[in-house]
């Protein structure tokens, strides 16, 4: 699969991939993520890796596509932490 990317001039996304195990553990334990989206008992690296590998790493592979991590350039800075927008996308809609 490797690191595939979709480029513009001002934005490019990456697939979400095991290596990104470090920002779900914390958006799956920030307290806004836990009350408006409920607390998945996400507590370690290890339970972080299996929530990409049941989430947006299956997408990818059932589907062909799924979550994003999208990143600016020197050109564009998006206000935020991008990662945790995408993050809290990828799982705000699974049961």
């Amino acid at each position: 699969m490797g690191d595939r990317r979709l480029e513009t001039e001002r934005l490019w996304l990456r697939r979400i991939a095991l290596d990104d195990a470090d920002p779900m553990l914390a958006v799956c334990n920030d307290p806004a993520f836990v009350r408006n989206v409920g607390d998945r008992g996400v507590r370690t690296l290890d339970e972080a890796r299996t929530e990409l590998q049941n989430g947006a790493l299956k997408l990818f592979a059932d589907y062909g596509y799924g979550p994003c991590e999208p990143s600016s350039s020197e050109v564009f800075t998006m206000p935020g932490d991008e990662q945790e927008v995408c993050l809290y996308s990828m799982t705000s809609g699974r049961e």
